[in-house]
């Protein structure tokens, strides 16, 4: 006895493939890539300042603290740029 299909099916599909052919629609395509690689170079960064932080504690023979989302946060918020948003606040102040 054969399973009916699943009720939705997920299609892997390029993004231009499924935008206008318009010029705002390639100006929204870029903008979107520009985001997907700023991002990924954020992430990226990340990860080895993060790798980086916990070699040198180790090394110097000092704990490892615990590494919660506020310590991601800052590890992120110390690659971009600088802007005229909310600066850090609370435990968040102190490096």
């Amino acid at each position: 006895m054969k399973k009916p299909p699943d009720k939705y099916k997920c299609i892997k599909l390029p993004l231009h493939s499924i935008l206008h052919k318009d010029d705002n629609s390639i100006n929204i395509f870029n903008r979107i890539q520009d985001a997907v690689h700023r991002t990924n170079y954020i992430t990226t960064k990340t990860n080895l300042l993060l790798r980086l932080w916990c070699l040198e504690k180790y090394h110097n023979g000092i704990e490892i603290p615990t590494i919660d989302e506020e310590t991601i946060k800052m590890c992120m918020k110390s690659l971009v740029l600088p802007s005229k948003g909310p600066k850090p606040k609370n435990n968040n102040l102190h490096p």
